[in-house]
């Protein structure tokens, strides 16, 4: 049985390495940053049993659901959060631009009694 497992993995390593398995260990957000860990996985593929491989390939495959799971969870939420800040950011503009109608508003209406003033100012001279 050793010597039937020893042929399986040279066969194995004639063959090339199982494609799935490297693509989720290249797609593997865990492993992105960690090319040491990811380079050694990559190393040790030829080796496994083909019960290694399927828990290696079950727990990476759980990794990327999970890990899409989380990411369209956050993203909904962020999303979320853009719009209450985007009907906020809306408002205080809203509210800047009424500040600043009605301080030129104000401006104009004392302009215009002094003007009045200065009118009836001349009319009463007359």
């Amino acid at each position: 049985m050793v010597k039937a497992e020893t042929t399986s993995r040279s066969q194995k390593k004639e063959k090339g390495l199982p494609t799935d398995l490297k693509k989720l260990i290249s797609l593997s957000p865990s492993l992105k940053e960690d090319k040491k860990t990811k380079k050694a996985l990559l190393d040790a593929l030829p080796d496994l049993t083909k019960e290694e491989e399927k828990k290696l390939r079950q727990t990476l495959q759980q990794e990327l659901k999970d890990f899409k799971e989380i990411d369209q969870k956050y993203t909904q939420e962020l999303e979320d959060l853009d719009n209450k800040y985007l009907v906020k950011i809306k408002d205080l503009e809203i509210v800047e631009k009424r500040k600043a109608r009605v301080e030129t508003e104000t401006k104009e209406r004392k302009e215009e009694e002094k003007e009045a003033e200065e009118m009836i100012k001349k009319l009463e001279e007359l």
